[in-house]
């Protein structure tokens, strides 16, 4: 558990310095398209955490 919260934090920090980097570049595409790639990964974690609670309780 600790794990994946461990990642939640790092993928909230880098999506957030990824976004103001973009902001100040003033390339508005650029951001939301980092916006779905973070809203991908952030997917990808729930998935894997779902096999890890599953893998969990067996």
């Amino acid at each position: 558990m600790l794990e994946f919260n461990s990642k939640a934090l790092i993928l909230g920090r880098r999506g957030g310095t990824l976004l103001q980097r973009e902001l100040r570049e003033g390339g508005k595409a650029k951001v939301e398209e980092t916006q779905e790639a973070l809203k991908n990964q952030a997917a990808k974690h729930e998935e894997e955490k779902a096999a890890w609670e599953k893998e969990r309780e067996e």
